[in-house]
Order: C-alpha cells, then sequence, then structure tokens
C-alpha cells in the first residue's frame, strides 16, 4: 500500500512521460506486487507478454475500452493494428463496440519480470485521429498471402496492400480503382457467395465469404463496417489466400 501511495503521488507531480515512465520502469523492478501498483495507476496502461498477449490492463484502460475484461486477450484482437506497426508509428486504433475508431498515442517500455522473462509495458493516450496513419498501420504488406484494404462508403476501393497487386493484375490491370464486387467476380466465379458477402454486409456490422479464385487456391474473406471519428463510413476488407 505504501508504494502504491508513494507511486500515485510521485506521478502527480511529473509532467513528462517520459518521466512517468522512467518511474514506473523503477517501481516494476523493485516490487513484487506489480499489479496492483498498476490497477489505480493514474494513466492508461497494460501490459502485454512476449507473445502478444495482454496480461494486465488497469482500471483506466478498463474504461477507456469500454470492457471488463482483457487479460488473456491477442494485441491484434483488441487493437486494428498489429504490434509491429503500433511500435513502428506510435499509434494505435482501437474499434469501439459500435465499429467506431479511437486513436491513441503510444510509448512502449521493456520491463523485465524476472531472470528469464520480460514484457512489454504500454502508456497511451488519447488523440486527433490522423486517417493517413490509420492506413498506413492496418494496411498488411508483411504477409504475401494476406490481403488487407479500406473501400469506401460505395464499396470503391480506397486503398489496398501489396499482396492485391500480386493477386489480381495478372487479370485486371485497373486493380488499384473500382469497386470490390466487380473485383471479387474478376478473380473468382463463386457468384453466389460474392452476392451473400453483399447482402449481409448491407444489414451487418461485419460479413465473412469463402471464394475459390482462379488460381485454383481460395480466399477467406472478412469484410467490416467501421466509423471515423467524424462519422464517415468505410469498409475494412481482410482477406487470406488458402493454398489447395
Amino acid at each position: 500500500v505504501f508504494q502504491f501511495n508513494y507511486v500515485v503521488d510521485e506521478s502527480r507531480r511529473i509532467t513528462t512521460r517520459n518521466s512517468v515512465i522512467k518511474e514506473l520502469k523503477n517501481t516494476l523492478a523493485e516490487t513484487s506486487v506489480m499489479k496492483t501498483v498498476l490497477h489505480n495507476f493514474p494513466a492508461f496502461l497494460f501490459l502485454t507478454d512476449q507473445d502478444g498477449k495482454i496480461i494486465f490492463a488497469n482500471k483506466i484502460a478498463l474504461s477507456n475500452l469500454g470492457t471488463s475484461l482483457m487479460e488473456k486477450k491477442n494485441f491484434d484482437s483488441v487493437f486494428m493494428d498489429s504490434i509491429e506497426e503500433a511500435i513502428t508509428f506510435s499509434r494505435v486504433t482501437y474499434k469501439d463496440p459500435n465499429n467506431s475508431l479511437h486513436m491513441f498515442a503510444v510509448r512502449t517500455e521493456k520491463v523485465l519480470v524476472d531472470k528469464q522473462s520480460r514484457c512489454m509495458l504500454w502508456m497511451l493516450r488519447h488523440i486527433d485521429f490522423d486517417f493517413e496513419i490509420f492506413c498506413k498501420s492496418i494496411i498488411n504488406n508483411r504477409e504475401s498471402f494476406k490481403v488487407t484494404g479500406l473501400l469506401d462508403h460505395n464499396f470503391a476501393i480506397y486503398r489496398m496492400s501489396n499482396s492485391w497487386r500480386k493477386l489480381i493484375s495478372p487479370v485486371d490491370k485497373f486493380f488499384h480503382s473500382g469497386v470490390i464486387w466487380d473485383k471479387l467476380r474478376i478473380i473468382s466465379e463463386s457468384y453466389s457467395e460474392i452476392t451473400h458477402i453483399e447482402n449481409t454486409i448491407s444489414t451487418s456490422k461485419r460479413a465473412t465469404g469463402w471464394l475459390l479464385i482462379r488460381t485454383g487456391n481460395a480466399l477467406s474473406i472478412t469484410l467490416e463496417k467501421i466509423y471515423s471519428p467524424d462519422k464517415r463510413l468505410f469498409y475494412y476488407l481482410d482477406a487470406r489466400q488458402i493454398l489447395q
């Protein structure tokens, strides 16, 4: 209790985020009651293990995300960004239960838990939404068999990953523009499944489908409605090629 009160009192006198992080690192390294110290700490904090799984979130984090439980969830199942992109851009985007987007500035520090393991301390601060950074962080160019992209409110292509070009450019040189339904019908003859996705997303937040594509492989697709803070509607496309 003494240690917790000390950390809280000290944090209120610290004016810069760098100093807060430094104070936290020192405290965590010296105490075995890390979660007790952090639970009521006056900042948005959570911890991830070496596998990217959230192992703890404090009271302010849970309140900001409108949830009562984050522990044991993977980072990328809570946020729209991968851990790598969140660290690269020092930003992370959260999609709330209404599919509205919220952006946070990120500061991370590695914390030694014991002699053999480390965890990552995340400190978040709510900021104005930056659409360009959001686009860069969620367009996945790391995995060649994964296609990610953004569509506008009319389902026209706005931004797509490089893997989309590799998938469709052999049969469509205008891969960078156009309506997604037309593009899917070019690469697949699973017309009924495409229509199913189109009809489902018109009345639901999320739609999924499985297409056989002309290369002989399959394409697992998830399409989801998302809303920017100014209430603009976009669609997030997340697809993966399945080798047959």
